[in-house]
């Protein structure tokens, strides 16, 4: 616990009248709460939801957010805490930033808060009860250490999932940094150097996340600044290249060699006849131009390979889910094995799974799964066998 400081002497007029919390703004905010239990896609009861911070206390400014906390029981959902957790994290990260809502200048901000987590707060409303879980002293508030990580935890969590690859990042990154920014000036403003919000900053100055941001934000500016080479036009050769472009074919795409398609003399090479006349042996001209070979839709229904893996290449498979955003990312290995995970919201890293091989449970949380290739003589042996 750190020092002890003196703030307001009152709780935030914009919340507060008379002490009592401003009912029909409650009424606004347990919708809102509402709307966000929907957001999470989860079967869990809300046990209650409750404002917390410096909003339910005396060390308040006109920048401080609005913390609201729906109270729920993290086993409902799995019994693996720290999946959990971290799919709370990262709800609360796309809500807040698809969703800025705000209050007479105050960020209202949301998260589901396990029920099992004690409170570390000195001020805690219901505004499912309407009424206070802890009271806050108007004369005198203490700080703990777990107050401040549990302020920094969300702003780690956002940085250290950033997607590098994902469009619009820079302008993430400095809407983050704002953030950050309002985080720390609301702390300093408030009762100064020893508060929750100025403490959380440099817990995340101290532990490379601010640095880590600042990098980023470095390498993508530079990437968007550099000047980049022209790159000319690669036409291949053959009839769907330039210097035979469609124009140039006979059939619906022209006649002759002009630049605009020529429909007057009808379809094909044949004009005068039906439309499907004669095209058999277009096709075929075609296909010696071109290499290329018309498909066999009954060889292609008889096969039951649905993909061919490159080798070297990761791939991103997408569950059919309406509810959530998940998958696959599989790769062939340069030395024949595969390398399997499983993503879920963004597929930009592997995601903690439960890992199950012939029905018995691996691993409770495991990552990346490896299938190793057998050499050439393993399968010669299989193939004796089956002789």
């Amino acid at each position: 616990m750190i020092n002890e400081y003196q703030t307001q002497n009152e709780l935030n007029p914009k919340l507060w009248i008379d002490g009592e919390f401003n009912n029909k703004l409650r009424v606004q905010l347990l919708k809102i709460a509402r709307a966000f239990y929907k957001f999470l896609g989860i079967q869990a009861e809300i046990k209650d939801v409750t404002l917390t911070g410096s909003n339910a206390n005396y060390n308040w400014t006109k920048y401080s957010d609005i913390d609201l906390h729906l109270i729920i029981n993290y086993k409902e959902i799995n019994d693996n805490a720290v999946l959990v957790r971290e799919l709370m994290q990262s709800k609360k990260s796309l809500w807040n930033n698809t969703y800025p809502l705000e209050f007479k200048g105050m960020n209202i901000e949301l998260y589901a808060q396990d029920s099992n987590e004690p409170h570390a707060s000195t001020g805690v409303y219901s505004l499912f009860n309407n009424d206070w879980v802890h009271k806050p002293d108007s004369t005198i508030i203490s700080v703990e250490d777990d107050a401040i990580h549990k302020k920094a935890e969300p702003y780690e969590y956002e940085i250290d999932n950033l997607d590098p690859y994902e469009e619009g990042l820079l302008d993430k990154i400095q809407k983050l940094k704002a953030r950050l920014k309002h985080l720390r000036q609301t702390g300093l403003e408030s009762v100064g150097e020893y508060s929750i919000e100025n403490l959380a900053f440099k817990a995340l100055r101290n532990s490379g996340h601010l640095e880590k941001l600042s990098e980023l934000e470095k390498d993508l500016t530079l990437i968007q600044l550099t000047p980049k080479l022209e790159i000319k036009e690669q036409w291949p050769s053959g009839p769907f290249g330039k210097e035979h472009d469609y124009s140039n074919y006979g059939g619906p795409w022209g006649t002759g060699h002009h630049h605009k398609t020529d429909f007057k003399k009808g379809p094909g090479k044949t004009p005068t006849k039906s439309i499907g006349s004669g095209r058999g042996e277009e096709e075929k001209e075609d296909a010696k131009i071109t290499g290329y070979k018309e498909v066999d839709e009954a060889k292609k229904k008889k096969s039951k390979i649905d993909m061919v893996l490159p080798r070297g290449e990761q791939k991103v498979l997408k569950a059919e889910d309406k509810d959530y955003k998940r998958g696959l990312l599989v790769k062939l290995l340069d030395d024949g094995g595969y390398e399997m995970a499983y993503w879920y919201d963004k597929p930009n890293k592997p995601y903690p799974v439960e890992i199950i091989v012939d029905g018995k449970s691996i691993k409770k949380d495991g990552k990346v799964v490896e299938m190793k290739f057998h050499p050439q003589d393993y399968y010669d042996e299989q193939d004796k066998d089956k002789k």
